[in-house]
């Protein structure tokens, strides 16, 4: 779970008096504006299996990454469902006749226009859900990753990722949990499926043991790539203390990703906890990164809309950092050749006030948080409403 500040709720409107102590305009932006933009490391493929309750593996995989594999969070994007695939390669028709292994204790067969023919209604279902299509093995025709659901004649559907190759033919599945059981009776609730530049990314949502059945908290992503017919994991490259802390986010972690996109680009489950309870609109959340202790999120509408660090050892790409002092602060960002505008704003919960510097335009901001002997406690990072909120998004 993510560490919240100690201190009581505050009203938005508290933090409406500023007083300008530095700045300027003009010229680049600092280095806060894009210090979260650098793409990670190439990621390294590991082998996956594991298929999600109600189907029956499709294979299991193993073997090396494809090489010049981007980011393990790749931007949706390339090939969209349907489009016009490579000479030789699926379409989303060829899929709706698809060959599908047994699902929720039913033979497997061949669908027909995207349904597994010969179920009454009220003994269940296997259906085709969402399709995306892409080259995942550079042979320069499509291949295809679908969601196909079944149900066999109680209130759960499940749903499992397969992988189709020219024919159709079914290569293995997709697990984001890699092959740990989900918490969620139904299974993992999929969010999204994309194929770009050769890889797959998956996103999905899992009960944290407690959920109601609606509404799971845990967020999961993972990337994938084939290579020789064999499906491969991406490992993600989590954030760390060589990455620094900017307006746009801390290392791949990004704000305004979905809480899905956060793990796929970390390699961190992501935890949503609602402030005053569930909320279908997410209207603020604390988002507990993995099992992290130095840093979490503030949540809105379904993304991260800010990053909070309270451990030594992260910094911006200036040098602050949590333990400097506040005159260390303001003599960073007092260079002349250092263009952003620093702001002191009245904290009311002590005596020391909050120093924000902002860059560009975009109306992202770095709030330093004092302590009583003016060293920085807390550093958020991310869209001003938020970034500026003394607790929960208020």
């Amino acid at each position: 779970m993510p560490v919240r500040p100690s201190r009581p709720p505050l009203a938005a409107a508290c933090l409406t008096a500023v007083l300008a102590v530095a700045g300027c305009s003009g010229g680049p932006d600092r280095p806060e504006e894009t210090a979260a933009a650098t793409a990670p490391p190439v990621a390294t493929a590991t082998p996956t299996s594991g298929t999600t309750p109600g189907s029956t593996p499709a294979g299991t995989t193993s073997g090396t990454g494809a090489p010049g594999t981007g980011a393990p969070g790749p931007t949706p994007g390339g090939p969209t469902p349907g489009g016009t695939p490579a000479a030789g390669g699926l379409t989303e028709r060829a899929l709706r006749a698809a060959p599908v292994p047994a699902m929720c204790d039913r033979p497997g067969g061949d669908l027909v226009d995207g349904e597994l023919p010969g179920l009454p209604a009220e003994e269940g279902f296997t259906r085709l859900g969402e399709v995306a299509l892409g080259d995942l093995d550079g042979d320069g025709a499509d291949e295809a990753v679908a969601l196909v659901s079944c149900n066999g004649g109680g209130n759960a559907v499940f749903t499992t990722v397969f992988v189709y190759d020219t024919g159709p033919r079914v290569v293995g599945t997709l697990d984001p949990l890699d092959g740990e059981p989900p918490q969620r009776a139904g299974g993992l609730l999929y969010d999204d499926v994309s194929i770009s530049e050769g890889t797959v990314a998956v996103t999905a949502a899992d009960s944290d043991g407690e959920d109601p059945e609606c509404c799971p908290t845990r967020h999961l992503g993972a990337a994938f790539t084939l290579t020789g017919g064999r499906i491969q994991r991406l490992a993600a490259d989590p954030p760390g203390t060589a990455d620094h802390l900017g307006i746009d986010g801390w290392g791949p972690l990004r704000v305004g990703d979905t809480y899905g996109r956060v793990s796929l680009r970390t390699g961190w489950p992501v935890h949503v906890d609602h402030v005053d309870g569930y909320d279908p609109e997410d209207s603020c959340s604390y988002v507990g990164l993995g099992d992290q202790q130095d840093a979490y999120g503030l949540g809105h509408d379904q993304r991260v809309a800010s990053v909070v660090v309270t451990t030594r050892g992260i910094s911006t790409p200036s040098g602050a950092q949590v333990g400097d002092g506040e005159q260390q602060v303001v003599d960073t960002y007092a260079d002349p050749d250092v263009d952003v505008v620093v702001e002191r704003v009245p904290n009311l919960y002590g005596t020391v006030d909050d120093l924000v510097v902002s860059a560009g335009s975009r109306g992202r901001v770095l709030r330093f948080v004092f302590d009583e002997d003016r060293r920085v406690v807390q550093v958020h990072a991310g869209e001003r409403e938020f970034a500026m909120a003394p607790e929960g998004c208020l």
